[in-house]
Parts: C-alpha cells; structure tokens; sequence
C-alpha cells in the first residue's frame, strides 16, 4: 500500500453525527438524534452546513445571527413543521437552501428578508399548501425556485412578480386545479416551467404571455381537456419543448 504524497483532508468529530474540515469552512451532521438545531458557536467561518436524515424539528430565532460567510444550507430530510421569520436571520450571503423532505405547511411572508442574495431554493416535497404574493420579493437574484411535491392547488397573481432573474421553476406534483391569469407575471428570463403531474384543467390563453424566453414547458399527467390555438407560441417564439402527454 503506497500513499504517499497525497493531501488527506480528515474530518474531524463534533458529536457521533457530526464531522467538520479542519479549516471549519464546511460541517456534515447526518443521521442525528438531536431535535433542535446544532449549536455553531464556535464555528463562525463555516461557508457550508450539511445536516440531513435527522430528526430536526425547528431552527430557532436568530440561529445564524454571527454565520454571514454560510453560503449553503442543506438541512433536507428532517421533522422541521415551522420556520420562524428570523430563522434565517443573518444569512446575507447565503445561496443557497435545501429545505427538500420536512413537514413544512406555512412560510412566514417575512422568512426570506435577510437572504436577499439567494440563488437556488429548493422547498420540494414538505406539505405547503399556500404560496402567498409578496413571499418572495426581497430575493430578487433567484435562479432556480423547486416548489415540487407539496399540495399546493392553486397559483395566485403576481406571487412571482418582483422574481426577474429566476430560470428555473418547478411545481410538479402538486394539487394544482387553478391558475389565476398573472400566475407567472415577471417572470420574463425564465427558461424551464415544470407543471406536470397536477390536476389541471383549464389554461387561459394569456397565461404564459409574459414568458418571453421560455424554452421547456411541461404539462404531462394532467387533466387537460382543451388547448386553445397558439397558446405555446409565447411573444411570435415557438417553445422549444413542450411535453403534454
């Protein structure tokens, strides 16, 4: 066995589930027995966070309070029932969250104030039901936003209005009957609309009007009954993908 000249990195133990990298710019907890949210006081340089596959019930108020250089939080597949408005209280530079596999039901209209730098949001597969306007609107700089898997039954106006900058947005497997006819309003560099998999009906012929430079739309597994003429020719540009089956 020959290992020499190699740059091993060790992870050295916090606790039986979690492990840090000698620098403490990156932490890994998995398969933790811990309820609340880990104590991260003495690791104020820490850019990445990782706690998956744990029993995590809530992040309290102002957790992050002294953690500005946390660009990624990976907290999926936990209990977590409820975010606090300051959950994510100090997290400027944050980018990005995986929130995917909790038992989410309600955002605070106010959660996301802080995180105005954030990129890539993944909330897929809680049990959200609701997505009110105005959620959104202090992180502008969005790319990616993963609403997938909740039981969300309806989009309402302008929920994604001030969102510009988002590419990427999917709501698949959801409960979705309605959508109102601003639905998708300001939404203008979006690239990727996925809405398969839920209960629609109907679409309006103004609904995806303002998609100005859409390229993959699918709607397959749906309960679609009627396609009005040119309703995928959006602003004279043919949607390049389209996937209805």
């Amino acid at each position: 066995l020959f290992i020499v000249i190699n740059n091993f990195i060790s992870l050295q133990p916090i606790d039986n589930s979690c492990q840090y990298f000698p620098d403490k710019s990156e932490i890994l907890c998995r398969r933790s027995q811990r309820t609340m949210f880990f104590n991260l006081t003495h690791f104020p340089r820490v850019r990445k966070f990782t706690a998956t596959n744990s029993k995590i019930r809530e992040i309290p108020w102002f957790t992050f309070l002294e953690y500005s250089q946390l660009i990624i939080l990976d907290i999926r597949s936990n209990e977590i029932e409820f975010l606090y408005k300051e959950s994510f209280y100090g997290l400027k530079n944050l980018k990005e969250i995986y929130l995917t596999s909790n038992r989410i039901k309600v955002l605070d209209d106010k959660l996301f104030y802080e995180i105005s730098n954030l990129e890539d949001l993944n909330l897929s597969f809680n049990q959200i039901e609701s997505i009110e306007p105005g959620l959104f609107f202090t992180i502008k700089k969005l790319r990616t936003l993963v609403l997938s898997g909740n039981r969300l039954n309806m989009t309402k106006d302008n929920v994604f209005i001030e969102m510009s900058n988002i590419e990427r947005l999917r709501i698949n497997i959801n409960l979705i009957e309605n959508m109102e006819d601003r639905s998708f309003s300001g939404l203008f560099n979006l690239r990727e609309l996925i809405l398969s998999n839920n209960k629609i009906k109907l679409i309006n012929k103004g609904l995806f009007s303002t998609l100005e430079n859409i390229e993959i739309l699918d709607l397959s597994t749906n309960s679609i009954e009627i396609i009005e003429k040119n309703l995928f020719v959006l602003n004279k540009k043919p949607v390049s993908y389209t996937h209805l089956t």
